[in-house]
């Protein structure tokens, strides 16, 4: 669902967030309700109703849902909180839930999802400043990820973070080449946004390499897609045509967008989105 609002008020009673007669059907729905939140934009909301949802399962109906329910559950937290730059050092951070929610998977058995969550361990790193423990998660995960076909879209998630990180490195040579791959394989997923995301953070290692011609093409198809989505796709769009045009020394453009993100980021609680912006305009890299 994609809610159509200027603000949300959520109504979140105990009768509400937890049935007592059926607490896996009230999860499995609120879950769905939270994902419209999310994609409409609506993360400090989505946030605020998923903490409800993981304190109150997590207490007092830990032993009558099943594991792999809570472990989305939790998931779906970290993952939030992760987009809102709530990475270490709070309340529920994003690293401690992932780090949960990867135990929980491998204790069933799960190694796909938990490989995802560590590897989410290594994302957090890199929004916290952390690049070089992101890098050495990442190449962690890429020596445990097995083979076979059922790993590739895991091993096509890591490549990308790895090569995000080297971005944020300066190697953008070996982030651009990384990034070729992994788009080349993701255009065989027949998802459109990670086909655009791939292409866009190729987008910012090609202005890394000053190939601005390139750059700004791929920026231009990326957009196609990102531009579409919720405010936080949007935002990371504008960050990475913020980046080429910094590098591209193109002010006028590097300040009319600084003042559109920064607007948006204020509005939203885009944290981690506000400090990308920050660090590209001060220092010309990205983060």
């Amino acid at each position: 669902m994609n809610i159509q609002a200027e603000s949300v008020s959520l109504i979140f009673p105990e009768q509400v967030i937890s049935n007592p007669d059926n607490p896996i059907s009230a999860l499995e729905e609120s879950l769905h309700f939270i994902s419209g939140l999310k994609t409409s934009s609506f993360l400090i909301e989505a946030s605020d109703a998923l903490a409800k949802l993981y304190h109150q399962y997590s207490r007092n109906y830990y032993q009558r849902v099943p594991l792999h329910l809570l472990a989305s559950l939790t998931e779906e937290y970290a993952l939030v909180q992760m987009d809102l730059g709530r990475v270490f050092h709070c309340k529920d951070s994003a690293s401690s839930l992932f780090l949960r929610a990867s135990r929980i998977w491998r204790y069933i058995g799960n190694v796909y999802n938990s490989l995802f969550d560590l590897h989410m361990l290594g994302v957090c790193s890199g929004i916290a400043g952390r690049n070089e423990r992101a890098l050495s998660i990442y190449k962690l995960c890429q020596n445990n990820i097995p083979t076979s076909n059922r790993f590739k879209a895991l091993s096509g998630h890591v490549s990308r973070d790895l090569a995000i990180a080297l971005n944020r490195s300066g190697e953008y040579e070996a982030a651009f080449k990384l990034l070729s791959n992994s788009r080349a394989g993701t255009e065989k997923w027949r998802s459109e946004f990670n086909f655009a995301l791939d292409t866009q953070k190729l987008a910012i290692a090609a202005a890394g390499c000053q190939k601005y011609d390139l750059s700004w093409s791929l920026i231009e198809s990326a957009s196609k897609v990102m531009e579409t989505k919720d405010d936080l796709s949007f935002v990371k769009n504008l960050n990475a045509k913020h980046f080429f045009a910094v590098k591209a020394k193109e002010m006028t453009l590097a300040n009319t967008l600084y003042s559109e993100i920064e607007e948006i980021c204020k509005l939203k609680g885009l944290f981690h989105q506000m400090q990308v912006l920050h660090t590209q305009s001060a220092f010309g890299v990205t983060r």
